[in-house]
């Protein structure tokens, strides 16, 4: 009897053994299926190696438009900053790193001159192409070509920003149809022979009452503004983006991102870019409320939105021209705008600001 007892005891912890064996292969092969569901990124899910914290910065305007279905859709990992155009750039040149923003949008002049190198940050793509128009004192005015644009010979058009990138852009288009201008600065005086550009810091300046200029230069949304406004109302007369080049205009805001990033989170960063890639088809059928409530909640404190009910309609949304085009398929272009506007003076890009994903992957 006792030799049957200490048998039936031994046959009872083998079995028990077994059981706890059995048990941890099916918990192991649970977390691994778990796992290679999170990197594959299936169902939405977050990639296995994810950052804890991602910081995303925009200028207010037009280029946070890209962002909308992101912050709308809320993602606790992003950390999304709606900043102040003017002090954009502070968010890619702070000499302690860990101040930098993972993700910034930027001028794509001022991308090429401070990141253009490659070293710390590289272009993933392009997400607008233009949001420049003209606008004029009549309603059958129109600067649709070369033959419309010589009409304001001898005449002034006043030109927001006229230093930065929409009067670049201008004059960029002016050389291209080999019309003169004279910048009314420094005590020139009005040509009778070139277009006349009169910078403008003030938008109250531009109202169909200012008699010191025929037409102005301005970027959505204060387009929408004034054209639709009930008193000294402007008009839609010419696209800066059809006058350089047709439908796709040309490379205006891009997005750079840290390469010790992308080169530690590579999965993430696709994710990220295949989510821009669809802004231009969320915005479609946004809401005018929604746009205005999600970049609102990410605006600097003290800050006022560009966009509000008075300015933002599906019209201003459709002129931001929001279209997200990779790095690699927009090379040459951004370094043909940038020749365009600067001309000697260009940043020089090297083929290393330009996001490869597999090159980064692999890094």
């Amino acid at each position: 009897m006792k030799g049957m007892k200490s048998k039936f005891l031994a046959k009872t912890k083998f079995m028990a053994k077994l059981l706890c064996v059995c048990l941890a292969a099916l918990s192991a092969f649970s977390v691994a299926a778990c796992a290679k569901d999170g990197a594959d990124g299936d169902n939405g899910k977050t990639p296995a190696n994810a950052p804890a914290k991602v910081s995303v910065t925009s200028p207010d305007g037009a280029p946070a438009l890209a962002l909308v279905q992101m912050i709308e859709e809320g993602d606790e990992t992003v950390e999304f900053n709606i900043v102040n155009a003017n002090t954009i750039t502070t968010y890619v040149t702070n000499t302690d790193e860990t101040k930098n923003s993972d993700f910034c949008v930027l001028p794509v002049n001022a991308a090429a001159k401070l990141l253009g190198g490659g070293e710390k940050y590289q272009m993933l793509g392009t997400v607008t192409h233009g949001n420049l128009f003209i606008v004029s004192k009549s309603a059958e005015t129109q600067f649709t070509d070369k033959q419309g644009l010589e009409t304001l010979i001898g005449k002034t058009v006043g030109v927001i920003q006229i230093a930065n990138v929409p009067g670049m852009v201008f004059k960029m288009i002016l050389n291209q149809y080999k019309i003169d201008f004279n910048v009314l600065s420094d005590g020139n005086g009005v040509a009778t022979d070139k277009i006349n550009l009169q910078g403008i810091t003030d938008p109250t300046l531009v109202t169909s009452t200012n008699k010191n200029v025929d037409a102005f230069v301005i970027a959505e949304p204060l387009v929408s503004l004034r054209t639709n406004a009930a008193q000294n109302k402007l008009y839609l007369s010419g696209s800066l983006q059809q006058l350089y080049g047709g439908e796709e205009g040309y490379p205006q805001a891009v997005i750079v991102a840290k390469k010790s990033f992308t080169a530690k989170y590579p999965e993430w960063t696709e994710n990220f870019i295949a989510k821009l890639g669809n802004a231009e088809t969320y915005l479609k059928t946004a809401e005018a409320s929604t746009i205005i409530t999600a970049l609102s909640s990410k605006l600097t404190e003290g800050e006022t939105p560009a966009f509000n009910a008075k300015n933002l309609s599906a019209e201003t949304v459709k002129n931001c021209n929001v279209k997200f085009v990779a790095a690699q398929a927009e090379k040459e272009a951004v370094r043909a705008v940038l020749t365009g506007m600067m001309g000697a003076n260009a940043p020089q890009t090297s083929d290393e600001f330009f996001y490869t994903p597999g090159d980064v992957a692999a890094a």
